[in-house]
Parts: C-alpha cells; structure tokens; sequence
C-alpha cells in the first residue's frame, strides 16, 4: 500500500505466508515513512491484516475496505483515526475486483464515492423438492430455475476462475449506500477500470464476451473500447446507457483523468497478431465527449523503433493496473506506467506539459525497475534489481520527479532472510555475465561463478512466447538458486519477445517451434563456447513454464545439442487440444498459422496442419533424454492434458 500519512509516504509491504524471501511462517507487513526529504524510517513489522482490498483517499484522510468474515463479506469505511461504519454487501455481490483485468476501487474528485467492478451475487441453489410445490405456473418458473443452476458458467479463464458476471458498483460514503449501476451494462459487453468524472459521470472500457467467453488476462490485443456514462443511474436501468467514445480504434483500455481535463489511455487503431502487442498512449479531451465522435490525440506512437532507450510500450495487464498519474513541485503532471525494453523491466514517464516521453534511469545499465504503485501527491513505489545484488524495494519523491534520486525502503538482503534466500544472494555477488547477441536480433545473457571450470548449463525459458525475460539472475528467484548450487544460467530472449520492437514481436506468428528453437539451439551453442563463463557443453539442461515448457519440449525433441535433461512445467504440446480446450483457444489459431486468420470453430484443415506441424507432441519419437513434466491441476490456459498427452506419447514409445 502507498498512501499519504502526516504529510509524508506511508509504505506497507506485505510478505506472505512462507515466502523465501522473508522466511516468516506467517504473513507479514512491514511498514515504512518516508519524508520530503526523501528519508525512510522503518516503523516495525506484525501480523498482516485479514483484508480482500483497501483502497485510501489521496489525501489519505478515508479508506475502504472489503473483508470476508465467516463466509460473509463487509465493506468497512475508516477515517485515518477511526471505523466509520460496515455495510454487510453478501446479499449484494460475491466480491470485489481488485485485479489486472478489472482493476480496483476509484475514488470521486470529491472522496464521496468510490466505484469499482464487483462479481453479481449468485441465486440461492434450488432444490428439486421445491420444484414440485405451489401452483402449476409456479412450478413451471421452479423448474425453470432449478434447471437454470445446471448451466455452464464461463468465467473469465485463468486467474479469474472466481469472476462470471461483473458489475459496476459505487459506495456512497455520505448515504452510507451501496448500489449497482443499473445504466452501465450493454448487451455480449464487460466493463472494467471504471473512474469517476466528477461526482456522477464514468468512464470505463469494455470487452466482448460474444458469442462465447475467453481467457482475459496477459490478453490484451482484443477488440476494446472506452464508454462513457454521462449520468450515473442507481435507481432504474432505463437512464441513458453508454456512449463509445472510440469507434474508431481497434482497442482503448485503463483510463485514467488528468488535471488539465484529458482523458489519458492507451489504445490502438487496427488489430496486430500476438496476445500482447504495442500500444500507443492516446488522449480525449473532457470537454470534447458529447461530440459524435470525439477527436483522439496521439501522445506517443505504438511503436519507435529509432529510438535508442526503448522502441515502445508493449502493454499488458500489469501495466494497466499499476499505471497512475504524479504531480511535481512546479505542477507539472507524469504518466507513468511500467514497460520492457531490451532485456530489462524499465518504467515509461509522458510529461504532459511538455508532451515529451523518457525511460527512467536506474542507477547501473544493467537494472531493472518495476513499477509497483504510484499516488499523485507522493510519488512512485518501485522494486529494483541489478545483476550482482539483492533486490530492493526503492521510493521515488513526486515534487522533485525528473530530478530526485530514489529512496531505499526494503532491502531483501538487508533483513531477516530464509536459508535458501540468503544463499541465493549470496550467489549473486560472485557471477559474471556475458551477453549473447544472434543474427535473428535475439538476445540472451549468460551468468556462471567467476573463475569455475565447465560449469553445467541450466537455459531458463520464458513463456508467452510474446512476454520477455529480465535478464537478472536476482529477477526471478529460481536463476538465483541455481547459481548457488553451482550451475551456469542461461536467459534467452528468443524472436517473439517483446521490447525488442514490433518486427521482432511479430517475426514468430506463424512460425512458433521453428524460429524460437532454432534461436535456442544457436544462443545455447555459443553459451558453451563462451569464453567468460566456463561451461560444460555435455551437462546442459532446458526448462520452462507455458510457452517455455512447449520449447523444453521441442528442445527435447532435436538432435543437437544433446540435452542431458529437460524439464517442462505446464507446457503446451499440441495447438489442436489446446484451440478445443484452452481458456484462450484464438492464442493457437493466432500463433500456428499467422496473421491474417479466421477464429472459427472448427479449425479448417489449413488451420489444423499448421497447428500440428508446430506441436511438439508429434516430434515425440525423437525424444532420447529423461525429462520433468509438471503441471497444475486447475490451469485453465494451458490445460493439463497437453502435458499428459505428451508423457502418454513418450511412454508409449
């Protein structure tokens, strides 16, 4: 949590339940203040309070909380010295979003009101004793209901296994009132990130969940569009419904207002293949909405690929959710928001007044920076990582933004670790690394301990395939353990990565268990000729999760090099099981066959042979090393039969 606390920043980290880092057996949050100065007092740690979401006032003086108590939900109110008043919501809605895809709790301009997306309320379960009592026509709507609860629910696919019918509501603080938004909905259409334009206007964008519901989250290159309801009705559905304010983009998401009267998100204006593409940041003015068709503003483009710091904001979910606005000293306003370039987590800054953009500096090259929560009076709360140590949760003052150097708050090394952490980081302070650059444009970096001999070689695979992975063994904390048990790492960013560009993105549809291996094989080669860190070329390992464990699998599957083992956890091995059963079935259309294509059930033949010649499953013959396949049970993305049918195959051989 960041929130605004006797003129200073109040920082609350909570560490869960077991987590390495920390080594606590319990939760924990740790809290911290830090001054206009930029000095961080350490205020102690205890026991994690049992909340689903809070949500603070921007001067900090409210805040709300939803919390599950005996399986019934509450909505507390609290001013910063005292509970207010509890609504008992169970009867209204199952719970509240606080999520990438929906986003979480918006306060109006005035703190009267907070809206936020929450799950419709279920229908009491019927019983068929009770179909068969009261009149006939009675009996007929019973049946009808008891029926009704045998019906599939979609729900919003993996992560969002919980979320089926999401609604807009708002909490009155003054009328101590919760109340859905009856105006809000539209017929195959779901809103998120709702905000508030003045006190009872909203703006929101939507999705379609016509004919059927898919898979949302990490999904991003969708048809979206941003509405906007020009008067909030409570009491009864027919007030005037939303009005879209994007009919000519292909996809606008996460809006957020600034001081100037602009409405600020991102956006694109046609369909590009891939889960996860570029998006520009685009702007609407306040004033210009009841407008036919108001005039779209582009502040930064999709993609700028002749620009040294970074070639453009590929967004996700991620960067939506922790996105937000900043004013400076001098009034000057940011937008900031999370992105990726080059092998590295980085942060994108728009300055507003000034219309110009920049990626924030880090303190070495070689770090990354994650944006975790920004406040409009504040500042910006980051974690940082660099290659040769711990990771640190680092505060960034909002008066002197551009300027101001950052702020220490947590340091992982620093505080009380667990064994395998404090080994882990201590691994970090004795590697090297050497970067490898391919001919296709790929990039990979290799760590190992300085000054050993024929290292064995452990290549950490990301999925997506259109993510990226940081190139910091301290970025994930597995790559750290392996270092500490002796072994060389390699992290590839094979064609398909994003912060590379939109070519580079785009140079794998189509050609997925082609490109990508054969970017593998050649970064892996080079590893083991690596003149920097020593590596033992008849001791290397591949593993990966998703697309990384599809890759595992392909790797497998090639002569060369010759794996000594390979391990694939929830991996995609067929694109044909995985279009019929996937919570995202148009990734495989999109990703075996390339763009143009039709997302049509069934998959035509054309569609179904380039599904097969991209699926691992059928090069299971070739496969001469053991290998680890594990998988989540509940993986509703990619479900558990692909890895089982690809161990049924191999067993059978």
């Amino acid at each position: 949590t960041l929130r605004q606390f006797a003129g200073k920043a109040h920082i609350g980290l909570t560490f869960g339940k077991n987590c390495p880092i920390v080594g606590e057996k319990t939760s924990l949050t740790r809290s911290y203040l830090v001054d206009g100065e930029g000095r961080s007092t350490g205020l102690g740690a205890g026991p994690s309070a049992a909340v689903d979401v809070e949500s603070w006032s921007e001067d900090g003086k409210l805040c709300v909380r939803a919390r599950t108590v005996k399986e019934k939900l509450y909505v507390e109110v609290w001013t910063d010295q005292m509970h207010l008043f509890t609504l008992n919501a169970s009867e209204k809605f199952e719970l509240i979003c606080n999520n990438t895809v929906f986003g979480g709790m918006s306060w109006s301009p005035g703190n009267k009101k907070v809206v936020f997306v929450a799950e419709r309320k279920a229908p009491k379960e019927k019983k068929l004793g009770d179909v068969f009592e009261g009149k006939p026509e009675e009996r007929a709507k019973k049946a009808s209901e008891f029926f009704d609860g045998f019906a599939w629910k979609q729900s919003f696919g993996e992560t969002m296994d919980n979320l089926f019918y999401p609604e807009i509501w708002v909490l009155d603080i003054e009328a101590r009132k919760l109340s859905k938004v009856l105006n809000a909905e539209v017929e195959g259409r779901c809103a998120a990130y709702p905000v508030f334009l003045g006190e009872d206007k909203l703006i929101f964008h939507s999705f379609s969940h016509d004919p059927f519901v898919l898979g949302q989250n990490f999904c991003v290159n969708r048809p979206h569009r941003l509405e906007y309801l020009s008067c909030i009705s409570t009491e009864s559905p027919a007030g005037q419904g939303p009005k879209c304010l994007t009919p000519g983009l292909f996809s606008a998401f996460a809006p957020r207002l600034t001081e100037d009267g602009r409405i600020i998100f991102f956006g694109r204006r046609k369909h590009n293949a891939g889960h996860i593409s570029y998006s520009a940041l685009l702007a609407l003015q306040t004033a210009d909405l009841e407008n036919p068709e108001p005039e779209i503003e582009t502040l930064e483009p999709e993609v700028d690929e002749k620009r040294a710091d970074f070639v453009g904001l590929p967004v996700s979910h991620d960067a939506f959710r922790s996105a937000g606005l900043l004013r400076d000293s001098k009034n000057r306003e940011f937008f900031v928001c999370a992105t990726v370039t080059k092998g590295a987590r980085a942060v994108f800054v728009f300055s507003l007044a000034e219309r110009r953009s920049f990626i924030l500096p880090t303190e070495t090259p070689f770090d990354s920076l994650t944006l975790i929560a920004v406040h409009a009076k504040l500042g910006a709360l980051f974690g940082s990582a660099g290659p040769n140590r711990p990771g640190r949760i680092v505060f960034r003052l909002a008066g002197n933004f551009e300027e101001s150097t950052f702020t220490q708050v947590f340091e992982t090394g620093a505080e009380g670790l667990g064994a395998a952490a404090k080994a882990h980081f201590a691994a970090l302070q004795s590697t090297e690394h050497e970067d490898i650059f391919l001919a296709s444009g790929a990039h990979a970096r290799l760590f190992g301990a300085k000054g050993a001999q024929e290292q064995p070689l452990v290549t950490l695979i990301h999925g997506g395939p259109h993510g990226m992975a940081a190139l910091l063994p301290a970025a994930q904390f597995d790559e750290g353990l392996l270092l500490a048990r002796g072994y060389a790492v390699l992290i590839p960013n094979y064609r398909g990565s994003l912060g590379y560009g939109q070519s580079f993105a785009d140079s794998l549809i189509g050609h997925c268990g082609t490109k990508d291996v054969d970017d593998l094989i050649e970064f892996i080669e080079k590893a083991t000729a690596s003149s920097r860190v020593s590596v033992d070329p008849k001791r290397v390992a591949v593993a990966g999760f998703s697309h990384g464990g599809f890759l595992s699998c392909w790797m497998a599957a090639k002569p060369a090099p010759r794996l000594k083992c390979w391990a694939a956890f929830n991996p995609v091995t067929d694109f044909v099981s995985m279009a019929a059963a996937s919570d995202i079935p148009d990734w495989a259309f999109d990703e075996a066959q390339g763009g143009p294509f039709e997302f049509k059930f069934p998959p035509s033949a054309e569609a179904l042979l380039g599904m097969v010649k991209s699926s691992p499953v059928y090069q299971a013959g070739n496969v001469e090393t053991p290998g680890l396949i594990c998988l989540g049970d509940k993986d509703l993305r990619v479900v558990p039969s692909n890895g089982k049918y690809f161990y049924k195959t191999l067993k059978q051989l």
